[in-house]
């Protein structure tokens, strides 16, 4: 990138950060994680729990609260994994950017059901970076 002096301050600035790769969102995250599972043999499966209703206010309330008596869980992790040979784990995850902040980024109901799950020894793990997805699998002895 050439910096000359007809630009207005910070110009370059804003170029860089424009060609900066972007962190991938939750949801692109998610995808990626449930692909390179599936490639390696392990059985995963996505909970819903955040899911977009577009309806009004009423109508999204009727839903939430039907969903609520199937079973919806406010901050069950995201994905439930499991392994080639019986195992089960769960994954939270998280877009990057969030680790350091108050509980890692997690909700109270999120923080209430890794220590619930955890106590019964289901593995669980927060993940923000597909590149720290095999030290999970590693950590749990399934690699």
């Amino acid at each position: 990138m050439v910096i000359d002096t007809f630009s207005p301050p910070g110009a370059w600035a804003r170029d860089l950060a424009r060609r900066a790769p972007a962190e991938p969102t939750e949801r692109e995250l998610q995808r990626m994680v449930v692909q390179l599972l599936d490639v390696q043999g392990y059985l995963v499966a996505h909970v819903p729990n955040g899911i977009p209703l577009g309806a009004d206010k009423i109508t999204r309330a009727k839903i939430i609260n039907a969903m609520k008596k199937d079973g919806l869980r406010p901050g069950f992790p995201d994905l439930i994994v499991f392994s080639r040979t019986g195992g089960v784990g769960v994954i939270e995850l998280k877009r990057a950017g969030l680790r350091g902040r108050k509980a890692e980024g997690l909700s109270e109901d999120q923080t209430q059901w890794k220590e619930a799950l955890t106590r019964r020894g289901i593995n669980w793990a927060r993940l923000d970076s597909v590149d720290d997805l095999d030290g999970i699998l590693a950590g749990w002895g399934w690699k």
